[in-house]
């Protein structure tokens, strides 16, 4: 009722049943614009989930956003390739609960 953009992180399942860490950006009406898979996964506390194959912005509403989830923030060269794609903002997504009961 907002008409607020979102961007939303889930865990994602494939039709293979491989797992995901992935966030999705959802437009005011509810339409799904994009999803990314995290592509570099936590050593160690992610050995359960598939690394994404494609590092790309998401699509908003109100232009190309680059997502970095949580330890992938520790790599610049994923900032830089993100807004060199054209994103104009850079977002990170953070969640310890792969870790289970950290």
């Amino acid at each position: 009722r907002s008409g607020a953009a979102l961007l939303l992180s889930s865990y994602d399942l494939d039709s293979a049943g491989r797992l995901f860490n992935a966030l999705y950006s959802v437009s005011p009406a509810g339409e799904v614009l994009g999803r990314y898979a995290k592509t570099r996964l936590t050593p160690f506390g992610e050995r359960h989930f598939t690394p994404g194959n494609e590092l790309a912005p998401l699509t908003t509403p109100h232009g190309e956003v680059g997502v970095l989830i949580c330890f992938e923030s520790t790599f610049g060269d994923l900032a830089r390739r993100l807004t060199a794609l054209g994103a104009s903002l850079l977002v990170v997504s953070s969640s310890d609960a792969s870790f289970l009961h950290s």
